[in-house]
Order: structure tokens, then C-alpha cells, then sequence
């Protein structure tokens, strides 16, 4: 069985025994005791405290642990990894889904606007064709602009939204108009 070793300091008691909240974990077993440079030091256990033959002025207690025995604070650390990596991947869905619906948005924007044109030549009455795919052009190019936004790491989705939100507003009418214009 694989053990998972920690450094634990020791702490000097009354009665010149040493003492350490490490040492009341499940399954720990002390390895070595260190002295302040690092040299091990011949040490016993007595009622759960560490005796050492030497006086010493601080201790390093070098504690073994089971594979199996999880720390409560890497429990938690792992567990708030997890719940960082749910909202990131929850943050590349939306993305994604955003990113499918402008390029959906820009399809149909690019038929509509192939349609008008190929039925309608002449434009609609008191718009030249000019201006007709003018708008339609600054529509297009709008949706282009969502698909850039959409690739950005610092937009959040509820902004990307709001963006889809405005430019489908703006492009509804000038569509309508472009279909209007065309004989059905």
C-alpha cells in the first residue's frame, strides 16, 4: 500500500513531551522526527506524545497516511475544482450554442438576401437597389460581428444574447422590406 507523507510541527508540552493535531489523524504513523536542520532524531511514543532523549528547540514530525485517507481540505479543494470546471464547460455549451445560431442567423440572412435580389432586380418602390443591399449588407456584416464576439474569452453569454437580441431587431425590418419588395 502506497503511503502519502506530511511534515508536521511538533509542539512543545509541559511535561517536555511533544504533541501535534497530525498525529490524531486515522491511520497516521510517524516515519521520522526532524530537528530545525533537518537531521532525524531517535524519538518515542508515549500516550500519543513524541519523547526525544535530547532537549530540543523545535521538532519536525514526518507523518505517514494511508492511500486511501483524504485530507477534508483536499476533499473540498477537489470539490471546488470540480464545480470551476462544471461552469467552464457549462460557459463553452453556451458559447457553442451562440456561435450555432449566428452562423444559422448568417445563413438565412445570406438566402434572404439572395433571394431579394434574384426576384427583385429593380429594388423595392422609392428604395434603389443600392440602398436595399446596402442595409442588407450592414445586416450580414452585423451578424459577422456577433460570430467575432462570440470567439471573445471576456464576453459572458447574457452580453453575447443581448448583442443577438439588438442585431436580429435590427435586421427584422430591413429583411421584411427586402421581401416585400420581391413578387412572392
Amino acid at each position: 500500500m502506497t503511503a502519502r507523507t506530511l511534515n508536521a510541527v511538533l509542539h512543545f508540552e509541559s511535561d517536555g513531551s511533544w504533541t501535534s493535531e497530525a498525529l490524531t489523524l486515522p491511520s497516521a504513523r510517524i516515519a521520522a522526527v526532524l530537528d530545525q536542520s533537518g537531521t532525524a532524531v531517535p524519538f518515542e511514543v508515549r500516550n500519543g506524545k513524541i519523547s526525544t532523549e535530547k532537549r530540543h528547540t523545535s521538532l519536525v514530525a514526518r507523518i505517514e497516511l494511508e492511500a486511501e485517507f483524504v485530507a477534508a481540505s483536499d476533499l473540498e479543494q477537489s470539490k471546488l475544482a470540480l464545480e470551476r470546471e462544471k461552469v467552464a464547460s457549462s460557459d463553452r455549451l453556451g458559447r457553442r450554442t451562440l456561435i450555432v445560431t449566428v452562423v444559422t442567423a448568417l445563413v438565412s440572412a445570406g438566402a434572404t438576401i439572395a433571394v431579394a435580389t434574384i426576384a427583385n432586380p429593380g429594388g423595392e418602390k422609392g428604395k434603389t437597389p443600392a440602398a436595399a443591399y446596402r442595409d442588407l449588407n450592414e445586416c450580414r456584416d452585423g451578424l459577422n460581428n456577433l460570430k467575432t464576439l462570440a470567439g471573445l474569452d471576456q464576453q459572458t453569454l447574457t452580453d453575447l444574447r443581448m448583442a443577438v437580441r439588438r442585431q436580429v431587431d435590427d435586421c427584422v425590418e430591413r429583411l421584411r422590406s427586402a421581401m416585400a419588395a420581391s413578387p412572392p
